[in-house]
């Protein structure tokens, strides 16, 4: 009996997919476990890449945070009085070492474009007019993608054609990138570009599972529908408020900061489409990964200039309006908690001795020397998303209807600088 071939399926990673926002890792953990994870497989065999333009922009990424901790180990050695000889050379080393170890444990392969077959006219057209992946703004971003386009082509056309013995996929969530990505495997019936990893994992379940892909494209939607649809309190994501759940028992990784910032603020909330886990007899089990955007920033407080200071009180013929009083800052003379006016700890209420337009002699106001009135300087450190997993089910009717939706777990993922 002849043993059937398995399913080649090649795997090509974009940085943003990869990054970690770490000096110690070229993968995120996500992709770590994903291969390890699909390691072995019934009837698929996957090949994983990254486009030497990815690792180079990782390598860049990581020296960048190892040479950022510099500073870091030189206060170290002299609170020490002990040179420990860690210099920008050597972190840059060591990183190319810890770079290539990884590659090589994880069994990821590089791909390098001949630059001799690269159409660069092209290339150099499209930037010129901003065709994707170039962007239409100022700093004509895209250079870096288009490399790894022709890295994508070039696994393109190193491959068999043929479905059934090969696919092609691309992951990114850079959205011009997809696009451009897109366009170029739209002529392949063999390539799929993803936007996230669990929309690629679906793929795999699919293709290592009884369920045709067919049946999965012609329902995925109509799961989609049932899980959120803005708007319809009828969907899973506000019949089972799932929101709120996230909000009350994940506040501790909501509000989580890196170091160097003291504030989080959380933007836009994400839905992916559901990603295909498995199929048990009629039951349909579905992965959606909801992320949330932030931002964090650093607080600190700077001295005014004498001009500024000016404009936030005057002495002009002794009067004094609480409509010019300065925030509450550190040092500040004046704060107004409780509708009083504080002046170096002596609190007037509003209405006896001190109102807006009534008039005070100078010499009652006095202001600590070393502490002038201050002003906040708000320093944005990074942005990120928070993602969490959700993984629901559905009944398959045997008319390929589906009914009976049901939250079967919620929980954290990772947050990504």
């Amino acid at each position: 009996m002849v043993k059937k071939k398995k399913l080649k399926l090649k795997v090509i990673f974009d940085t943003n997919v990869v990054y970690t926002g770490s000096a110690s890792d070229l993968l995120r953990n996500e992709i770590v476990e994903l291969i390890n994870k699909h390691k072995t497989l019934n009837d698929i065999e996957i090949e994983w890449y990254i486009p030497d333009t990815v690792v180079k922009e990782r390598i860049f990424q990581m020296n960048k945070k190892g040479n950022e901790l510099l500073p870091s180990i030189q206060k170290l050695e002299k609170l020490l009085g002990h040179n420990l000889n860690i210099t920008k050379e050597i972190i840059e080393e060591r990183i190319l070492g810890v770079v290539k170890k990884q590659l090589v444990s994880l069994g990821i392969e590089t791909i390098k474009i001949d630059v001799t077959k690269v159409d660069w006219e092209l290339i150099i057209n499209n930037s010129l007019n901003r065709q994707i992946p170039f962007e239409d703004n100022e700093k004509e971003k895209g250079f870096r993608d288009a490399l790894i386009l022709e890295c994508l082509k070039k696994v393109i056309s190193d491959s068999p054609k043929t479905k059934s013995i090969c696919r092609i996929a691309f992951i990114t969530n850079d959205n011009i990138l997809n696009r451009a990505a897109t366009e170029i495997g739209s002529s392949s019936l063999n390539v799929n570009v993803f936007q996230s990893v669990v929309e690629f994992v679906s793929l795999i379940n699919i293709l290592d599972s009884e369920i045709t892909e067919d049946l999965i494209n012609k329902i995925i939607e109509d799961s989609n529908r049932l899980f959120f649809e803005e708007n319809d309190d009828t969907t899973l994501y506000y019949t089972q408020q799932i929101r709120k759940h996230i909000l009350e028992n994940f506040s501790k990784e909501l509000n989580a900061k890196q170091d160097g910032s003291n504030i989080r603020e959380n933007g836009t909330w994400w839905i992916s489409k559901p990603g295909f886990e498995e199929k048990n007899k009629q039951q349909v089990i579905w992965k959606t990964i909801i992320s949330v955007d932030f931002i964090e920033y650093k607080i600190s407080w700077s001295e005014l200039s004498s001009g500024a200071r000016d404009n936030y009180y005057s002495l002009s013929g002794q009067n004094m309006s609480l409509g010019m009083l300065p925030a509450t800052a550190p040092g500040n003379v004046y704060s107004s908690p409780m509708m009083g006016i504080g002046l170096d700890n002596t609190r007037m209420r509003m209405g006896i001795g001190i109102g807006i337009g009534s008039t005070m002699s100078p010499s009652v106001i006095r202001r600590n020397p070393s502490r002038e009135q201050m002003s906040q300087v708000k320093e944005k450190i990074g942005e990120g998303q928070t993602r969490f997993e959700v993984t629901w089910t559905v009944t398959l009717s045997t008319d390929n209807k589906l009914k009976n939706p049901k939250i079967t777990s919620i929980e954290y993922l990772d947050s990504n600088n």
